[in-house]
């Protein structure tokens, strides 16, 4: 027993800073978890619940791409799905206006089912071959909660 108040007592300053130590990594652990941002959780929170009964098969997604690209105006079309918002890009002809770019899109709406329609949101985005145009793009935006398309303001 002896031995051991001597070891405590030779070593004093050692274990004191061990005990400080230890308290202040807790501390900061605390801190962080605070403050900063935890890179674990998910960055879309609890919002995805149920996508999977909802997602497009990749044959679902070569049809809906191939129904596009069948339009004559269209020329490319790329989809991409993020969360619940697809997002789909078409390159058009230079001929094409914008009131009929607008009308081609929102038959593109009948590609989805009425279910996929309740839960995704669908983005349109629309451009020429020429970059110059002052016409496009345009965007079109379908909400799953509404039935139509809003577009920005024309140009």
């Amino acid at each position: 027993m002896k031995s051991v108040l001597k070891l405590i007592k030779n070593n004093l300053l050692t274990i004191f800073i061990l005990i400080l130590f230890v308290v202040l990594m807790f501390v900061l652990a605390y801190l962080k978890n605070l403050y900063w941002d935890n890179n674990d959780k998910a960055a879309y929170g609890n919002r995805l619940d149920g996508i999977e009964n909802y997602e497009l098969t990749d044959e679902e997604v070569k049809t809906v791409k191939n129904n596009i690209l069948a339009n004559e105006d269209v020329l490319e079309v790329e989809y991409r799905e993020e969360g619940r918002i697809i997002n789909i890009r078409i390159k058009a002809k230079d001929e094409l206006t914008d009131v009929n770019a607008k009308k081609m899109c929102e038959e593109f709406v009948s590609n989805f089912t009425e279910e996929q329609l309740s839960f995704f949101s669908l983005q349109f985005y629309v451009y020429k071959e020429d970059a110059t145009k002052t016409d496009f793009p345009i965007i079109g935006y379908k909400h799953y909660g509404n039935k139509k398309v809003s577009w920005t303001k024309d140009r």
